[in-house]
């Protein structure tokens, strides 16, 4: 056996020692019993009534000893199939666990069965002999209709042979609705930022929120082009003299001004209300509440390496390795309204974390 397969084998041995099987397939479950009674080292008595009789015959050497390195690979080969199969189940294990361990607990169900069944909107379901009645007539039923629409030749898509047998052809779907849909958007699979602010603020007018902090003198108002300049940089961590650079024709200077006069977080709590209330007038966001009259809530946070000095941007080994970084949390409504955001250290994140994980 080659070295790599030397490895492998070594590797897998290892994780079969640790995995808690169960299932229906007592002999394979009997030889992994074995195996990790013997911690791997398999010995002449190990059991073969998982192996077909071409493997139980050729694991034996020309001394009737067991070749216990194809002994083990043969082994794991019936595991890996058996857990495919559904047949051998790794206990702690999410994907390939027991189907029983999936449902609903038998205790649990026999003493909270009414309730459960409400819940699922299944009362009308409870009876099971009724139901599997029901059912059945309703299949029979429909049984009886396609095939006297066959008899009747009146089902397009059942031909029929020479010899008598049949074949069905299937239907070509329709994609009608489905170009109907695309259509409405743009063919450019990519939008820039800067084509979603000026859409929003065309609908929302959330620019006319930013106003001068000295409302008592008259002062010309920098242009919108200047303003999403300003979200842009602060909002994609640009910065304002890079965003000047690279956007024609931003006045950096005056980009810096609008910042500087308009900016405060009273315009921006009153451009970002004004977008959520123009959201909140729409139908299309209320299809996504699950029950009406409640609305619930998400929060998460991203974390951003910080390149300028920021009084929220701290040390984070575990976030940010070497570099000071910030946290940016959002909230989210089931509607898709991102209706508050803040931002703070990420070394706060660390102490929350650890506060819990020790409680």
């Amino acid at each position: 056996m080659g070295v790599k397969r030397k490895k492998k084998l070594h590797r897998v041995a290892e994780i079969v020692k640790e995995m808690d099987f169960n299932g229906d397939s007592d002999k394979l479950l009997s030889s992994i019993a074995y195996y990790k009674e013997k911690d791997g080292a398999v010995g002449q008595t190990a059991p073969t009534g998982h192996l077909s009789p071409k493997e139980a015959k050729a694991i034996f050497d020309d001394a009737g000893k067991i070749r216990v390195s194809l002994y083990k690979a043969l082994l794991f080969v019936h595991v890996a199939d058996a857990i495919k199969a559904g047949a051998l189940n790794v206990r702690h294990s999410y994907k390939y666990r027991s189907l029983d361990d999936y449902l609903i607990p038998k205790e649990s169900w026999n003493q909270e069965r009414e309730g459960l069944l409400r819940r699922a909107e299944l009362a009308g379901m409870a009876d099971c002999g009724k139901t599997l009645k029901t059912v059945t007539q309703v299949l029979d039923n429909q049984f009886q209709h396609t095939n006297r629409r066959i008899l009747n030749d009146e089902n397009s898509h059942v031909h029929f042979r020479n010899d008598g047998t049949f074949y069905v052809s299937t239907p070509k779907l329709e994609t009608d609705d489905d170009e109907r849909i695309t259509s409405l958007f743009p063919e450019s699979r990519y939008i820039s930022l800067l084509e979603v602010l000026a859409s929003v603020n065309r609908l929302t007018g959330f620019v006319d929120n930013f106003e001068h902090w000295q409302v008592t003198r008259n002062r010309t108002k920098p242009s919108e082009k200047t303003f999403f300049a300003g979200i842009i940089g602060y909002g994609c961590f640009i910065g304002t003299r890079k965003i000047a650079h690279i956007s024609n024709p931003i006045n950096e200077s005056e980009l810096e001004n609008a910042i500087r006069w308009y900016f405060s977080l009273d315009n921006i709590h009153a451009a970002n209300d004004g977008i959520l209330k123009f959201l909140d007038d729409l139908d299309l966001p209320e299809l996504f509440r699950n029950q009406p009259g409640v609305l619930h809530t998400s929060s998460d946070g991203q974390k951003y390496d910080m390149a300028v000095d920021s009084l929220n941007a701290n040390y984070s080994f575990k976030y940010h390795g070497q570099e000071k970084g910030v946290t940016a949390y959002g909230f989210l409504d089931e509607r898709q309204l991102l209706f508050y955001s803040t931002v703070f250290s990420s070394t706060v994140q660390s102490r929350l974390v650890l506060t819990k994980s020790f409680w």
